[in-house]
């Protein structure tokens, strides 16, 4: 099965705990075809647009077709997140020209994207992606959770994701991942097609056999 190409905000991260033992959570804006792989790593974006190589990075496959608002919590492996803030960066493709999908940092408070990434716990924006519509800074806590609507089309989610306004967070309690799935509304760019009334037609055929009649009696007429 070959993997699925997807682009920058078919999929949000919704929810974590760097506190052990690690875990987050994700949620299709797409439907997703089976054998598609998903890159998550806490490596740092620099400003180079290259990544740090001294933290982790796992590969999630699809291992059924999945339908648009699914949330999945993947096994987390290879990967150490940090309670000092950290963050989890979604990509296809090699590490060396990644095609980044979403991303969320919890480092500073507030939230912030950092202009470099100079630790293990900091992270520039990545290449491709926009805070507040397909990435999400939110204030440095171990634990967080997405708080906000759960039905909507995908920009509307998107930036209800991205908003960090609605993120809950603590340092001493982990955060259940949410299992139930968003409701991803299609959005139908097409113009309705106006319809005449009843009446307008009758009126309509009314003044054509109007038109047809006295055509007719003035060559009656002649």
């Amino acid at each position: 099965m070959a993997t699925m190409r997807l682009s920058a905000g078919d999929i949000a991260i919704v929810g974590f705990n760097f506190d052990n033992t690690d875990e987050f959570a994700f949620t299709s804006l797409v439907d997703i075809a089976a054998g598609t792989q998903i890159n998550f790593t806490d490596n740092g974006w620099q400003a180079d647009r290259t990544f740090r190589a001294t933290e982790g990075t796992f590969t999630w496959t699809a291992a059924t077709d999945i339908a648009a608002g699914t949330i999945i919590n993947p096994t987390v492996s290879s990967i150490l997140f940090s309670a000092a803030g950290d963050q989890i960066l979604a990509y296809q493709g090699d590490s060396s020209s990644p095609n980044f999908l979403y991303a969320l940092n919890s480092e500073g408070n507030p939230g912030i994207w950092q202009s470099d990434s100079t630790s293990s716990n900091t992270s520039a924006l990545p290449t491709g992606l926009v805070n507040g519509e397909t990435a999400v800074a939110v204030n440095e806590f171990d634990n967080a959770i997405y708080t906000g609507i759960t039905s909507g089309t995908q920009a509307e989610l998107l930036a209800a994701i991205s908003d960090s306004s609605n993120w809950l967070g603590s340092n001493s309690s982990r955060q259940t991942m949410p299992t139930n799935p968003f409701t991803v509304i299609s959005e139908d760019i097409d113009s309705p097609v106006s319809t005449p009334e009843p009446t307008a037609i009758f009126s309509l055929l009314a003044l054509g056999v109007a038109v047809i009649s006295g055509a007719l009696k003035q060559r009656q007429y002649k």
